[in-house]
């Protein structure tokens, strides 16, 4: 069963004893996640709770994650500080850990004021893993009943909130993100206090959960690059890329990013590619296209996402055929691809995004989806900067970049560049910002679903998601 969030809640407290609760009362046997921060310190957990490494951290305030499997108990177990002072809470209910759900886990605190907190640093094992982030505040005479909000690197706000009118008072807030671990790759995040005074002490925590042992393995595996390809020749009707790198298997996906002169003058969904074809043929199917159009042929740039589930294999050396709605402004073109792994069958493309920017660097862009794994591609179209070597794309955190295609090596407006990067995740969104140059450039999004996934509802039903 794939890990998946449930429902969560939040809320403050006077009293020595409190005993958070949600809405509706959780599944039996489903993960429950507590997060607090108190005016007052907790000697030890609550009977049913586990406090694992160094989720405790006490500094002016006490800062806490704890968890427990439910028993359908609603309140499902309180917590105990050392007098009847001010505190908050923070709970979450999540599906499909594994029976041993514990990875690893990490915390932190800083006796200063500040309204930023970032938690420190975790390597969850391979595997799908859930991330659970709180970061608490403490204020000792002003209001901080405002929000820990802004989280950093894809992860997800589910609760956050604060106390006013204490001798001290004291703020929570709740993030989690579902990633694919490596064993190697590490994991933050990031949240910004906003509503008022900053927080005086701040702690901040992270912990990774394991999925069921019993889920799938990830069904998408990168295999590596397909190629890259660049042309400056004024007037082309169509570029070839002859694959370079990776060989492309049968039923294995092949995704092309497309960088190329604005035909079109405005900003829209674009329709400057009219084909791709292989040699090997291969059926090639457009996933997303966008134009930055700044008023005038020429003046912007295209960007478009071309794949294919390859019925015929392509060794390397063969070709793939990208062909222009008009040869007129095709002055300059790029090419780069990617080739992936994956179940028999063919994907779909379960969610995408658009932007187009003008003179500054690409911004952060995401797609919302089920909570299913998917593979993220982000594809820039972008000219070159005024002056200098274009360089690589710095990428998103765990996200992987491709190559480079270049119409030319030395960068001006006049040339086009095409830049994209990767990431395999599972949740409902993985937000993509890498690092290139300041030009106006296009990107596009697209989140491809694996041939058949398992969604997982709020009632922990199983239920097929069937596609062509």
């Amino acid at each position: 069963m794939a890990l998946a969030f449930v429902q969560s809640n939040e809320g403050t407290s006077t009293s020595a004893t409190t005993n958070p609760s949600f809405a509706v009362a959780p599944a039996s046997g489903n993960l429950i996640v507590l997060g607090f921060a108190s005016d007052d310190y907790n000697g030890t957990p609550d009977t049913g709770w586990t406090q694992s490494t160094n989720m405790e951290q006490q500094t002016f305030h006490g800062g806490y994650i704890w968890w427990r499997i439910s028993d359908g108990s609603n309140p499902p177990g309180g917590y105990t500080i050392g007098s009847a002072t001010v505190s908050a809470w923070a709970l979450a209910e999540f599906s499909g850990h594994d029976v041993t759900p514990y990875d690893v886990s990490d915390g932190t605190f800083l006796q200063s004021s500040g309204l930023t907190m970032a938690t420190p640093t975790i390597t969850p094992s391979a595997g799908n893993r859930l991330l659970v982030a709180m970061v608490g505040g403490s204020h000792s005479i002003d209001d901080i009943s405002g929000a820990y909000d802004s989280w950093t690197n894809s992860f997800t706000e589910m609760e956050s909130g604060g106390t006013t009118g204490g001798a001290t008072d004291d703020c929570v807030g709740l993030a989690y993100r579902i990633v694919v671990g490596d064993g190697s790759t590490t994991f933050t995040t990031t949240a910004d206090y906003s509503g008022g005074a900053s927080p005086q002490a701040r702690t901040g925590l992270i912990i990774s959960f394991k999925e069921d042992t019993g889920a799938a393995p990830p069904k998408f595996a990168s295999k590596g690059s397909l190629g890259v390809i660049g042309n400056t020749t004024a007037n082309q009707a169509s570029i070839v890329l002859t694959t370079q790198t990776t060989a492309v298997a049968i039923g294995d996906l092949a995704v092309i990013v497309v960088g190329v002169d604005n035909s079109g003058t405005t900003d829209t969904e674009g329709a400057e590619i009219s084909g791709v074809v292989s040699s090997p043929a291969n059926t090639w199917i457009k996933a997303k296209e966008f134009t930055n159009g700044q008023a005038a042929a020429q003046a912007g740039a295209t960007v478009s996402m071309w794949y294919t589930v390859a019925t015929a294999a392509m060794a390397v050396g063969s070709t793939v055929t990208v062909s222009f709605t008009s040869s007129a402004n095709r002055d300059a073109q790029a090419v780069i691809g990617w080739v992936f792994t994956k179940p028999a069958g063919d994907v779909a493309i379960e969610g995408s995004n658009t932007n187009a920017t003008d003179g500054a660097d690409p911004p952060a862009l995401d797609a919302t989806t089920r909570a299913i794994e998917c593979l993220r591609i982000r594809g820039i179209g972008s000219e070159g900067a005024a002056s200098g070597t274009a360089p690589s794309l710095t990428p998103t955190g765990s996200w992987t970049a491709w190559g480079n295609g270049d119409s030319a090596a030395t960068m001006s407006a006049a040339e086009a560049y095409a830049r994209a990067e990767h990431i395999i995740s599972v949740g409902t969104g993985s937000s993509s910002n890498p690092t290139s140059w300041a030009a106006d450039n296009a990107s596009v999004y697209v989140a491809f679903r694996p041939p058949c996934s398992l969604v997982v509802n709020p009632y922990n039903a199983i239920q097929p998601l069937l596609v062509r």
